[in-house]
């Protein structure tokens, strides 16, 4: 009953969200109907961007994502968006602009891929081949993404050691470690292996687990070939996840910190945990209790400079939000994303009138 079910979602967030604002329940349920039919913005929207605490007048100045999504299709052209979609096609555009990135140890394909990428990949298509592999390695400590996922979907951390393959799903055989990865949802053409990264040793406390927290940096492309940077956030994993997803309905305790462009300080962070079921802001580290603003960030000249050289081998996407994970050694691109959702929630405010004003520029650039 899909009706029953969304009426529920309505009134169990209107509770939360009028509790811990001290609003009218009534008032809350009835903004949040209002943000749904004059902003295609549900409960979660209403919570995310804090809408609560908002004058109706202000809401307009956050973009709709429909809108947003189509001002980034009309500038990403389909012919060149394979080299973000596909990890593999990524990791071979950067080598070739020399640009820091993970190594791919290897791709499991899924029995139905017939990709002409893979080719030169080293393609494992049975626990043996994947055993055989990482023997030279004693035990190695890797992560799983699937080729063509974004936002953290289906990847995972794991572990090899001798015939055992042991991560979040359990230890299983090398041969059961494959016929997962082929199989899984979110295999698509297959996963490809990577080495685990890990966080610069001066971040480790605000990544105290499992996770690497990467830097959300947003890149737009003038026709000069000029890069504006104007936004960047650092992504804090959760407690007990391997990644850094802040995508809306993503794990709770996933929090955003804003960070200074020029110096690499952050900001207080944004997001909600076990304590605290909305969103807003987090002044301290859940688990550490470690201050967020004014945190330095290491390597941040060597981060834009990084950013910087990619946005320019990727002119062809010329707006584009890049993850990059700050290792002890550097920064290393991990990703990029031509379909990015807008900051509004980690800024608090709405970047409707920035967006529409750097999208056209960029638009002229063809």
């Amino acid at each position: 009953m899909p009706g029953f079910a969304t009426a529920r979602a309505y009134l169990r967030q209107a509770h939360v969200v009028s509790t811990h604002w001290d609003r009218s329940f009534v008032g809350t349920l009835a903004r949040m109907v209002l943000s749904r039919i004059r902003y295609h913005r549900g409960p979660r929207e209403y919570d995310t961007y804090r809408f609560a605490r908002r004058p109706l007048r202000e809401w307009r100045d956050y973009i709709d994502p429909a809108e947003l999504l189509a001002r980034q299709t009309a500038l990403s052209p389909a012919a060149f968006r394979y080299l973000e979609e596909n990890k593999v096609a990524f990791a071979e555009h950067c080598s070739r602009f020399d640009l820091r990135t993970v190594p791919i140890i290897g791709v499991i394909a899924s029995a139905a891929s017939n990709r002409s990428e893979l080719s030169g990949a080293g393609v494992l298509r049975s626990g043996e081949e994947l055993q055989r592999l990482f023997a030279p390695h004693g035990a190695f400590d890797g992560f799983a993404k699937p080729l063509g996922a974004g936002q953290g979907y289906g990847a995972f951390a794991f572990r090899v050691e001798g015939p055992v393959v042991t991560s979040s799903h359990g230890a299983e055989s090398c041969d059961a470690f494959v016929q997962h990865c082929a199989n899984s949802p979110y295999a698509g053409d297959g996963y490809l292996l990577q080495p685990r990264v890990r966080p610069h040793p001066l971040l480790m406390p605000l990544m105290p687990g499992p996770g690497l927290g990467t830097v959300r940096v947003y890149t737009f492309v003038d026709r000069d070939g000029d890069v504006a940077m104007p936004l960047a956030h650092l992504k804090i994993p959760a407690a007990g996840s391997d990644t850094d997803n802040v995508h809306e309905g993503s794990v709770q305790g996933s929090l955003a910190v804003p960070v200074d462009m020029t110096t690499g300080r952050l900001g207080n962070a944004v997001g909600s945990t076990a304590g605290q079921p909305v969103v807003d802001v987090v002044m301290r580290h859940p688990e550490t209790n470690v201050a967020f603003d004014g945190f330095q960030l290491p390597w941040w000249a060597e981060v834009r400079d990084l950013v910087t050289r990619g946005a320019r081998a990727f002119e062809r996407l010329p707006a584009l939000g890049w993850d990059v994970a700050i290792a002890e050694d550097g920064p290393l691109l991990m990703e990029t994303n031509w379909e990015f959702g807008a900051p509004d929630r980690i800024y608090d405010r709405g970047f409707a009138v920035e967006f529409r004003r750097l999208f056209p520029e960029v638009a002229r650039s063809g």
